[in-house]
């Protein structure tokens, strides 16, 4: 049996299937939309249950594909190993660059051709030679959809993305979010958001930056400085 991106597609029901190579192993990069029925984006915490964030659209949503993908998968390398999409020391989308799966854009996320920014990602290690679907280059620079488009860092209150950089980890709301126990916190994702509205949606996010702080950081209400 010959196991190719498209093949896991198809049989397991992921929007996009890549893969790279990284020294003797394969890297197979499984990808979901997140929209408005499917929030992959989805996360709760801030409570005694969940001292850190926890990201509940991943488990709802990925985990069951990922694992029925992975009892059969396991069948023909039984070292397969997953990784999570939020794990940051694997960093899935530079892979999913090199895998040819998008172009990174302005606000960091994978921007494909079908699914702009909303694609979501995780991934399994395997030593199966599979043919790779990119050329394994991370083509990091400017790219046509993202060029004149700059709402992502007109949206961010705390203008932490530029350059097609996270310019300051420990300023952006979300990475801060991570560890805060605020009760029914919102999560701050306006960048990603970014994607998918206009120039005046961007604007009056600029406008709104204090207000928007202390929504995302209650306990850290102080204004920009």
């Amino acid at each position: 049996m010959i196991w190719t991106a498209e093949r896991i597609r198809k049989d397991y029901g992921f929007d996009v299937v890549g893969v790279v190579k990284q020294g003797a192993k394969s890297i197979i990069i499984l990808c979901l939309e997140t929209s408005l029925e499917r929030d992959l984006d989805e996360f709760i915490g801030g409570n005694a249950d969940y001292k850190t964030w926890c990201f509940s659209g991943f488990k709802k949503y990925f985990s069951p594909k990922v694992d029925k993908f992975l009892e059969e998968f396991e069948k023909a390398d039984c070292r397969a190993n997953p990784i999570a999409g939020y794990d940051d020391s694997i960093k899935l989308k530079k892979l999913a660059v090199k895998a040819g799966i998008g172009i990174q854009g302005r606000n960091t996320l994978v921007i494909n051709h079908g699914f702009q920014g909303r694609l979501r990602f995780r991934a399994v290690e395997t030593f199966l030679d599979i043919e790779p679907t990119g050329d394994g280059i991370y083509h990091h620079a400017n790219n046509r959809h993202c060029d004149e488009c700059h709402l992502c860092e007109i949206a961010c209150p705390v203008e932490a993305v530029k350059d097609y950089k996270l310019i300051d980890e420990e300023e952006c709301l979300a990475h801060r979010q991570l560890t805060d126990r605020t009760p029914n916190l919102e999560r701050c994702n306006l960048c990603w958001i970014a994607c998918t509205k206009d120039r005046s949606w961007a604007e009056k996010m600029r406008s709104e930056r204090e207000e928007i702080r202390r929504k995302f950081l209650l306990k850290d209400a102080n204004p920009l400085h």
